[in-house]
């Protein structure tokens, strides 16, 4: 199962894709509902479920911010 990194923008999925790319992680830019979230976020960042802690972290390393995670071990986390 993957998890779904929300994020509020394309430009941040982008960011955050190149990021995760560096460090070699792989990913999906997908589209979601802003509904399912509880910020609105439209975008995320599909990574592997055994791999969202990890990416999540080097995100964080690298100051880019987001929102939920939808999917991995928990439906709905900040």
């Amino acid at each position: 199962m993957d998890c779904i990194i929300a994020v509020k923008s394309q430009t941040y999925a982008s960011r955050g894709g190149r990021i995760l790319h560096n460090a070699g992680i792989p990913y999906d830019i997908v589209s979601i509902d802003p509904s399912f979230t509880r910020h609105g976020c439209a975008y995320g960042l599909r990574v592997a479920a055994n791999r969202c802690s990890e990416a999540r972290a080097v995100l964080k390393k690298h100051g880019l911010s987001y929102g939920d995670i939808i999917g991995g071990n928990a439906l709905y986390e900040k």
